[in-house]
């Protein structure tokens, strides 16, 4: 499957609400190595996979995926996983703000004790 035509078939998922099929459709264009020479394109790819996960609230695909990403690209093109961490630190900062508008700083604070007591 081209990258062209598996971001045209996860946006169809997405519309009609099939997240994981979406997801499965990115993570197989992403692991075709065929692919691998089109920075561009897989950078889109990446860029659909982190906004359908965090539309979903899906970390563990998210994760994986990154690692997936890391793994493949970490040789070739630092500018490309540069360019996709940007953007993954990006949405985050999106996030943490719009928590901190609703719950307030405290509820920041709170998640983030939370978050590494339960990773130790």
């Amino acid at each position: 499957m081209t990258p062209e035509s598996a971001l045209k078939t996860a946006d169809q998922h997405c519309n009609d609400g099939l997240w994981q099929q979406a997801l499965t459709t990115l993570h197989q264009a992403l692991g075709n190595r065929r692919n691998k020479g089109n920075n561009a394109m897989m950078e889109r790819l990446m860029v659909a996979l982190i906004d359908i996960c965090v539309k979903n609230n899906n970390t563990v695909a998210l994760r994986e995926n990154l690692q997936n990403f890391r793994n493949l690209f970490q040789h070739a093109s630092m500018p490309l996983l540069e360019s996709v961490f940007k953007y993954l630190i990006k949405e985050n900062n999106k996030i943490l703000a719009e928590i901190e508008k609703k719950e307030g700083s405290e509820r920041i604070t709170l998640l983030m004790s939370d978050d590494t007591t339960n990773s130790v």
